[in-house]
This record gives C-alpha cells, structure tokens and sequence, in this order.
C-alpha cells in the first residue's frame, strides 16, 4: 500500500518534532547534556526545519497540524530562541496562537503570546512586548499557571526597564 505524500511529510513533522523537543530538554539539563541537545540539533537541524516549514505551510489542513503548529514553538523554545532569528521566530509564534486559540487549548495560547512577547524584547520593541506579556499574564491568571505567571512578571520587568520605566 502507498504511503500519500501528506502521511510522509505528516509522518517526518511528528518524527523531527520529538527530536527537537529531545534536543531542547537535553540543553535544558545543563552541564555535558547541554552540548549534546546542541549537537543533536546541530545534526538534524535541516530535518527539523523541513517538518516546522511543511507544518507552518500546511497549517490549516486539519487539526493534527494545527496541533504540530502549536508544538514545533512550544516544545523546543529554548533551542529554536538559539537557532533562529527572533523575527523568523515571530510568524510560527502567530501561527501557534491562532492555532491554540481555535484549538481551544488556553494555556497553549498564553505560552505563545509570552514567547511572542519575548521575541518582540529581543528586536527592541518592548513597547510590543510589554502588550503581548500582558496578554499572557491575563491568561496565566485564568488557567492558574503560577510558573507562566512569575515569568511573565518576570519578563514584564526587563521590557518596561528597557523602556526607561
């Protein structure tokens, strides 16, 4: 039987999505491991950048996608903040949002507005980021995310500094 060229690509965007998110808890270790989820990334960075490009092209196909579009940003933030340009790293954050949001998966939804808030501090524009951390501080409030909350607050400190406040 003939695997569809959408089950393939379906298929490598789930497959590099763990292997990102495996890179990124592995950095996330510290230490020794810190090297190696760089050097995982390192090594299956073209794969992983192919399955993030199929799913962001593909995002409204159907709800498994949009599930991977709200995956690819959120499983791996620390390692794709590391591999790509803030900027760059702004259209898969919208994407992530919107596809929480009609998703319905709150909590989601909040995670990318604050990465969204942090990659707008990270260009310079804390006036955007301040807006978007607000957002998602309000929704950490509703979900009870104690932990989103205090990086808000937290991140909420840097952008209004940056702005002389």
């Amino acid at each position: 039987m003939a695997v569809s060229l959408r089950t393939s690509a379906l298929r490598h965007a789930n497959h590099y999505l763990q292997r990102l998110s495996h890179a990124d808890t592995l950095y996330l270790r510290g230490g020794d491991s810190l090297k190696e989820g760089l050097q995982r990334l390192d090594e299956e960075w073209g794969n992983i950048q192919t399955g993030l490009q199929w799913t962001e092209a593909n995002a409204t196909a159907d709800s498994s996608v949009m599930h991977l579009c709200i995956d690819y940003p959120l499983l791996a933030p620390s390692v794709l903040f590391l591999r790509r340009h803030p900027r760059e790293h702004l259209r898969i954050l919208e994407l992530a949002a919107v596809a929480a949001r009609q998703s319905s998966r709150r909590a989601e939804e909040g995670y990318a507005i604050s990465n969204l808030g942090v990659a707008h501090y990270l260009l310079g524009d804390s006036t955007r980021a301040i807006d978007f951390l607000n957002q998602s501080l309000m929704i950490g409030c509703e979900t009870d995310d104690k932990e989103g909350e205090a990086w808000d607050l937290t991140n909420l400190a840097n952008a209004h500094a940056a702005t002389g406040k």
